[in-house]
């Protein structure tokens, strides 16, 4: 009886609400300035129930206290819970099954089943004892959907050997952003009640806050039930296809408070996400996997000290970029600097570059700074190399700069490369065709792209080493971009924890451990190479080559 009388009212409710939305609709009424306080105290004693569905609608209230009701509508309740409503409430948690899913669920675009989740409080209920019906402000309510299309998850989509005729032509050449959709079934969700004890106004609500439900007549607004995926990862999401048809699925599903400050920032993040991969601007999915990641499974004074190496990597990367431009915009020789080096860095720089932009493993912030390194190598190519045309194949010519000759640096230059390629090559041949035969790519393009890069990881101290050989050779590190060097070695030891932060390819961060080798040699070169004060210096000679010129100058004037 008293479940009947409240149906009735809520129903006379809802057509008085829907008719004052029509008269409404003629003209939009200007946000007031009421004043609206929380309906919650700082602490109530609440009851939760959590129901499974494939209908969008959320059950009435007078449904969802009746288990056979619910479930003759197609509610499936799934948890019933006494729950605080407090800011240091305990949590409470429940693995529930669902399912099994509806057949259009496990399609590609299909209406998905809903999670619906009802929260009020115990005096409320115990209105109903007394025959009182429930004022609608009291049913506090919110769904999510639990399914969700996604672009799929798994790394080897669209990878083949090549030799596997049948296999190429089943895998698809794509890359991450290209990769088809999938519906997803969501294997955990939280249930998280925003605690909030502000008084608020319509005009002043912006953001997140507008999804309060406000009740001007009672002058109070309802607290907000935030359902969230918002802390899922790539193994919280199960695939789904027409094989799942009849299998029910595991759900488990949790209840915390989580503050006003916290649910902003989540909701705000989300919204950016999904505009951004609406827009196609950047792979979101990728990336917001990526920063889950990190905050979940680190802990946070490690977290703390991992952002304080990030903030120094990006100090040390800009700082060894802006000494190493004033470096070559200042340098007018490249007596003992090696020129062979800085073509075979470039193109090092060139392929890794490719290779990144092919990986679906990398973090933005590795391609912006790999493609800036890219340019200064090309931009220190010229500074290194002239390159001219001539008649006969190859038809380009490379020499080197000014000072390139002198005091035997193109001979050791020369030798150096020679032994490194004379090693290195068989190996990297053996490489390329164990890859080529039983490795798994996308296609030729990126066999090629992966196998070079491959070689630039494994052998990529061929590019440094002649310039450890010419300063042997010549017993001087004089010649050195010393101060960009010196933020490159700190950067790269900054690297190295990087490495383990942030999503790059195995083979890339490995090559971050393989350069601590080469710049612990350089260091010790200047240790053994000591300046020579009495010994005249090219930089002495060329300031005073430049003190020379001013003085003609003025001379002249």
């Amino acid at each position: 009886m008293v479940i009947n009388v409240f149906m009735n009212r809520q129903v006379q409710g809802q057509g008085q609400k829907a008719g004052a939305g029509r008269s409404e609709g003629r003209q939009l009424p200007k946000p007031s300035n009421m004043q609206l306080k929380p309906l919650y105290g700082p602490a109530e004693d609440c009851d939760l129930l959590v129901h499974y569905s494939p209908r969008k609608a959320a059950p009435l209230l007078a449904v969802a206290l009746d288990r056979e009701k619910a479930a003759e509508e197609g509610y499936d309740l799934l948890w019933h819970q006494g729950v605080w409503y407090e800011s240091n409430a305990e949590s409470a948690a429940k693995n529930a099954t669902v399912g099994p899913l509806p057949l259009e669920a496990l399609s590609l675009g299909g209406d998905p089943p809903w999670l619906h989740v009802t929260m009020i409080r115990r005096t409320a209920l115990e209105s109903l004892e007394t025959g009182s019906p429930i004022p609608p402000e009291e049913v506090v309510q919110q769904s999510l959907a639990l399914t969700v299309d996604m672009r799929e998850l798994t790394d080897e989509t669209g990878t083949a050997n090549l030799f596997d005729e049948e296999a190429v032509e089943q895998a698809k050449p794509t890359n991450f952003m290209s990769r088809p959709k999938v519906p997803y079934f969501k294997t955990k969700l939280d249930i998280r009640a925003v605690f909030d004890q502000t008084v608020v106004s319509e005009a002043t609500l912006n953001g997140p806050h507008k999804r309060l439900k406000l009740f001007k007549t009672e002058g109070v607004y309802q607290p907000y039930l935030y359902v969230s995926d918002f802390w899922l990862l790539e193994k919280d999401y199960l695939p789904l296809n027409a094989t799942l048809a009849d299998r029910p699925m595991n759900l488990s599903i949790t209840y915390s408070m989580i503050g006003l400050f916290s649910w902003s920032v989540q909701l705000q993040m989300a919204e950016q996400w999904m505009q951004q991969s609406e827009w196609g601007l950047t792979d979101t999915q990728r990336d917001s996997f990526m920063l889950k990641r990190l905050v979940i499974d680190t802990n946070p004074y490690f977290l703390a000290f991992s952002a304080t190496f990030m903030l120094l990597h990006t100090v040390f990367s800009m700082l060894a970029f802006k000494n190493d431009i004033q470096f070559w915009r200042q340098n007018k020789s490249m007596q003992g600097l090696s020129a062979r080096s800085m073509v075979v860095s470039f193109v090092c720089q060139l392929i890794t570059s490719l290779y990144l932009l092919d990986s679906r493993e990398t973090s933005r912030l590795i391609l912006f700074e790999i493609l800036l390194d890219t340019a200064l190598a090309f931009w220190k190519l010229r500074k290194a190399v002239k390159v001219g045309l001539k008649t006969s194949f190859p038809f380009v010519h490379f020499e080197g700069q000014t000072g390139y000759e002198e005091a035997g640096t193109d001979k050791y230059d020369q030798e150096a490369l020679t032994y490194m390629f004379a090693i290195t090559t068989p190996l990297f041949i053996g490489y390329a065709v164990r890859s080529a035969l039983y490795g798994k790519h996308r296609g030729w393009y990126s066999f090629f792209v992966s196998t070079a890069a491959g070689g630039v990881y494994t052998f990529g101290f061929v590019m440094m080493t002649p310039q450890l050989y010419i300063n042997y050779k010549l017993k001087s590190v004089e010649h050195l971009p010393w101060r960009a060097l010196t933020y490159k070695a700190m950067n790269t030891f900054v690297d190295d924890v990087a490495a383990f932060l942030i999503d790059m390819p195995v083979m890339h961060r490995l090559a971050c451990f393989r350069d601590d080798i080469v710049f612990f040699i350089y260091i010790y070169q200047r240790y053994k190479y000591t300046v020579d004060k009495t010994r005249p210096s090219v930089w002495a000679e060329a300031e005073a080559a430049r003190l020379a010129e001013s003085a003609d100058s003025q001379e002249a004037e």
